[in-house]
């Protein structure tokens, strides 16, 4: 069975899980292979797309360029809220570089591929399974929708651009969808979906409902993002070996919505009375005033530092408003680290009570501080939480167990007959 991958890229967090994903595949004995628009990782395994440089090429890309940017202009859309993540300025030309494969494991593709150069065409000779990472697949255009329901029907009305027309943008790239995805044979394609959470909400949805759907969470490197230990981590980053420090991590601008620091620094500025209390950020620039000692680390990419970095944590804060199943939450519970966090998106099904942390209700800041200074406070509490952190990351989220699952969905897609691990050999670790 040859099987390839495809992603934009393999660094952020729905790249990083799918590069994931093909190191425990390739672990198995599945050949594997990634496709991308731009690579991180070193690995020889993976096929970069070559951007064609004749002139012909580059005008299409300029008109394209041209064309979003008077687009995005008209309707008053500068952050891009909303995106025609369908298209793509590259044409049919990655359909044509794709490397043949038995089956395509898609992964999130804007500005890689065009939705009406791949689907249906590839998935007419082939058969594909789709992760969803977010929810622009079936949306007018967010990537989360932030309780909008309106993707259950046609989109318009849209209350992200504040729209008050029903045939405004978001659903003219519905319409482009649901012309694309019906024409996609439904035996053909399989959904996956990180997260109960996407589940739910893809199966719901007018444009894709019709597609099975499977929930199987991401992956991590359990043996690279294991518990360290704390001193030596604290003294190797700097950080004041008796301090209370709460770790944060975004991957992308910390202004956005949907991360929620704003919350974070509400909550933090409400924190005057714990003693000691540091905050460890990772991500873009941060400017933004904090109430408390504060260091901010930039951009880290290399996982044994992260590893180190989240042991040296006592609690991983994470405020987001609505979320898929965040691989930062994962590698922290993978570190022994507990995790307090809003009951958003699929975060509940990895935060859990009494075993890997708290979460409280959606945008309560109250609680979320009640519950970050419960923890800090009781030492004992927190360390048994370490311990079954652990016991569940090597339960669930080792990339063996994800790949297997995957496999399982390949096998039967392509009527293979036999057990899930049958001509699959041992692996002897999971290091990557």
């Amino acid at each position: 069975m040859k099987v390839v991958h495809v992603i934009t890229g393999d660094e952020g967090g729905g790249g990083r899980a799918a590069y994931r994903l093909t190191k425990g595949l390739n672990m198995i004995g599945c050949d594997t292979t990634l496709y991308v628009a731009s690579k991180f990782h070193p690995d020889p395994k993976t096929v970069v797309y070559r951007s064609p440089t004749n002139v012909g090429a580059k005008l299409g890309r300029l008109l394209f360029r041209m064309k979003t940017d008077i687009r995005n202009r008209a309707m008053g859309n500068r952050e891009q809220t909303l995106v025609r993540n369908h298209e793509c300025q590259r044409g049919d030309e990655p359909v044509k570089q794709l490397p043949a494969a038995d089956l395509y494991s898609v992964h999130t593709v804007s500005n890689f591929f065009n939705y009406s150069a791949f689907w249906p065409a590839i998935t007419m000779k082939t058969p594909v399974v789709w992760t969803l990472h977010l929810m622009s697949p079936f949306t007018g255009g967010c990537f989360t929708s932030y309780g909008c329901t309106r993707y259950q029907e046609q989109c318009g009305l849209c209350p992200q651009i504040d729209s008050k027309k029903e045939n405004d943008f978001s659903r003219g790239v519905w319409n482009d969808k649901r012309r694309i995805y019906s024409k996609i044979p439904a035996e053909n394609l399989h959904l996956v979906c990180p997260s109960d959470w996407m589940r739910r909400n893809v199966t719901s949805s007018s444009l894709m409902g019709r597609f099975q759907a499977t929930v199987i969470p991401n992956a991590v490197n359990t043996e690279t993002y294991a518990p360290r230990d704390r001193k030596f981590a604290r003294e190797t980053l700097g950080i004041p070996v008796d301090a209370k420090v709460l770790l944060f991590i975004s991957q992308h601008s910390l202004s956005l919505k949907g991360k929620g620091f704003d919350l974070l620094l509400d909550m933090l500025s409400q924190m005057d009375r714990t003693k000691n209390l540091q905050l460890l950020t990772l991500g873009p620039d941060c400017n933004f005033d904090v109430a408390i000692p504060h260091r901010h680390l930039g951009h880290i990419f290399d996982d044994n530092v992260l590893s180190l970095i989240y042991s040296a944590a006592d609690l991983f804060v994470t405020p987001s408003l609505e979320d898929n199943l965040p691989n930062v939450v994962m590698e922290s519970i993978a570190c022994g680290t507990p995790v307090v966090a809003f009951a958003a998106g699929g975060i509940p099904e990895m935060v859990r009570k009494n075993l890997t942390g708290e979460v409280v209700p959606l945008g309560d800041v109250r609680e979320l501080r009640m519950a970050v200074e419960y923890l800090l406070n009781e030492d004992a509490v927190r360390r048994a939480l370490s311990r079954s952190c652990r016991e569940v990351a090597l339960r669930e989220y080792g990339l063996v167990l994800q790949a297997e699952r995957y496999l399982k969905i390949y096998r039967e897609m392509l009527h293979e007959t036999g057990s899930t691990d049958a001509g699959i050999r041992e692996p002897l670790c999971e290091s990557a």
